[in-house]
């Protein structure tokens, strides 16, 4: 990593970005959100918070691989998980249609 730019103003960087894990999600603040790494299930896992505190995982993939969608809203208070795969898969199998394509590197 020996190209790397970087300004403060606005936030311009280039390259790569490297987020240790924390063991708490930030603390949410009024016209700020958070870009954070969390470990669960023993995996590192790249979060956003809006200022009402509400988490998104961005990095969407359980311990098998799978793509799933996962937040907690601090509204409702409910931590929302869902495996994004198995339900394409599921709907691919009611309506003969093909939504996932893998494609081979």
């Amino acid at each position: 990593m020996s190209d790397i730019t970087m300004e403060i103003g606005n936030v311009h960087i280039e390259g790569v970005i490297k987020i240790h894990s924390h063991d708490e999600a930030p603390t949410a603040e009024a016209e700020h959100a958070h870009i954070y790494a969390a470990s669960m299930s023993g995996s590192t896992h790249v979060y956003v918070q809006d200022s009402d505190g509400n988490q998104t995982k961005i990095s969407p993939h359980n311990q098998e691989g799978e793509w799933e969608y996962y937040c907690r809203n601090t509204k409702t208070g409910k931590h929302i998980k869902i495996n994004m795969e198995k339900m394409i898969r599921k709907l691919e199998e009611i309506t003969g249609e093909t939504f996932i394509e893998i494609i081979e590197s």
